[in-house]
């Protein structure tokens, strides 16, 4: 389908198909990558105490939910940055969302109507 391009996947506990699928799409599959000062990764590695790459991960499906002045509340994917982590949000609709408090974030980047905005939070 997309011959021209050269796409690796972090496998994670959703990708469980057989490998003989993986290998028909032409998918390049790892259980985590590390390129330059970046590890890729599904899940943040429990065994690493000193951070050395700056980590991207998922698997959590981070989600944040924002407040207005009334009752009104709204719950929404994100992106979420801590210091040596971006943990990505799950691209599914059926897999929840879990929230993440916002102080723990340097910064959080909501989904909302297929637009991503960066939340300005204290």
């Amino acid at each position: 389908m997309y011959k021209q391009l050269d796409i690796t996947l972090v496998s994670g506990n959703h990708d469980s198909l057989h490998s003989s699928f993986y290998n028909a799409a032409q998918l390049d599959v790892h259980d985590e990558l590390f390129e330059e000062n970046f590890h890729f990764i599904h899940n943040r590695p429990k065994n690493d105490p000193i951070i050395q790459k700056f980590i991207f991960s998922g698997h959590i499906h981070p989600g944040i939910k924002l407040k207005g002045k009334g009752r009104q509340s709204l719950r929404l994917p994100c992106f979420y940055q801590k210091k040596h982590q971006f943990i990505v949000p799950a691209f599914g609709e059926f897999t929840g969302l879990y929230l993440l408090p916002e102080s723990d974030a340097e910064h959080i980047y909501p989904i909302a109507d297929n637009e991503v905005f960066q939340l300005n939070h204290v």
